[in-house]
């Protein structure tokens, strides 16, 4: 009982050190978007979680001044924690995966875990969920199980709704991002199945803490080659993509370029201020992004109002179906979008690869492309 007393804590102070650092470089950042900052709520949430868990540890069963106040307390906390962890958790994931924020849709989803929370705190007296009998021991209450129905509900719920998007490719963020999303669930299961089973072990916190940490490097791996406005891939990973899509040309297969330019942006920023023309590069990267799902297209923001696409495509009669839809397409946002006081006209150019050709040369023949389509879309206004 000793050793494994020990061990638990062991854990849960080398996972409370891996969440600090996360913890100080997050306070640190440049980056303050509203993901980020939902994200260190949750890292600063599991390091209480931590904290609090060790108090449990350390006072279930002894009987030292005070250890009986110290259990219950702190098994209250803990409890509000889960349920409290597993809400912001779930608005962590709509945010990082559909860039969805609304209060309206918070306040619905709080609920369950508020109650919950209700209900740890009342347990300390009334013994709901959870009790601390004659020796100081940590029992199970009569409604555990909404503990668990609520804690376990947010994950299973943000879980399937991560699922259902991966496979009908509705998602605003990349690929590889919900992959990991849905990977971070291994560990806190496996985690969480040890603390159930056996409630002295060290289970589902030391395990969230590693599975954040994982989730915090991959995004500042992700920081390096995103775009921070529209959350596009950037420029730097096109050397890589040259590179792989380069060996996969064939007789069947074209690689082509499209470069695409949104027409008279700078006006929209000079007449109505560079934070509506951030919004229609966002509404921009919008349309594009649709445009290139379920497809094996890949697209960057190459700089500033300039979008670049690239992928293996058939022949170049479909390269022109392709940006006669995509025309289509920004046709389609403005008339759906008549009340905006702006109108995204775009220009397109694409070039096909011919052998010995490297990446710069690609790119530099389709943005000559793109500007003799501006130069023809200019003359018609």
């Amino acid at each position: 009982m000793v050793m494994l007393t020990a061990v638990h804590l062991e854990f849960n102070l080398f996972s409370l050190f891996l969440v600090g650092v996360v913890i100080n470089q997050i306070h640190f950042s440049v980056n303050k978007q509203a993901s980020r900052r939902i994200f260190m709520i949750l890292v600063i949430m599991i390091a209480v979680a931590l904290i609090i868990d060790s108090f449990c540890i350390i006072s279930d069963g002894r009987h030292f001044p005070g250890a009986f106040l110290i259990n219950s307390v702190s098994n209250a906390f803990y409890f509000a924690l889960c349920s409290l962890v597993g809400f912001v958790w779930t608005k962590y994931v709509i945010m990082r995966v559909m860039l969805i924020h609304s209060r309206k849709l918070d306040l619905l989803l709080s609920i369950p875990a508020l109650a919950a929370t209700v209900l740890s705190f009342l347990s300390v007296n009334y013994g709901f969920i959870f009790y601390i009998d004659d020796d100081n021991c940590y029992q199970r209450g009569s409604y555990f199980i909404v503990h668990l129905i609520v804690s376990f509900g947010y994950l299973v719920a943000a879980f399937i709704y991560v699922l259902v998007l991966r496979f009908t490719g509705r998602y605003s963020c990349t690929k590889h991002t919900i992959n990991l999303i849905m990977l971070f669930y291994i560990l806190p299961l496996i985690g969480s199945v040890f603390s159930t089973v056996y409630s002295t072990s060290p289970g589902l916190w030391p395990a969230t803490a590693l599975s954040m940490v994982m989730v915090y490097i991959d995004m500042q791996d992700s920081a390096i080659t995103t775009d921070g406005l529209t959350g596009l891939s950037n420029r730097k990973i096109l050397s890589n993509v040259f590179r792989n899509y380069s060996k996969d040309i064939s007789k069947d297969k074209l690689l082509v370029t499209f470069m695409v330019d949104l027409n008279k942006f700078k006006q929209i920023n000079d007449t109505l201020g560079h934070l509506i023309g951030d919004e229609a590069l966002v509404n921009a990267s919008g349309i594009l992004k649709q445009f290139v799902s379920g497809t094996d297209l890949i697209l960057v923001r190459y700089g500033g109002d300039e979008f670049l696409i690239i992928g293996l495509l058939n022949n170049e009669k479909q390269a022109e179906v392709y940006k006669d839809k995509l025309l289509t397409c920004f046709d389609n946002w403005n008339k759906d979008n008549a009340g905006k006081p702006y109108r995204l006209m775009t220009s397109i150019g694409y070039q096909i690869y011919h052998e010995g050709d490297n990446l710069e040369d690609l790119i530099e023949r389709a943005d000559k492309s793109l500007y003799k389509d501006k130069k023809k879309a200019h003359s018609k206004m």
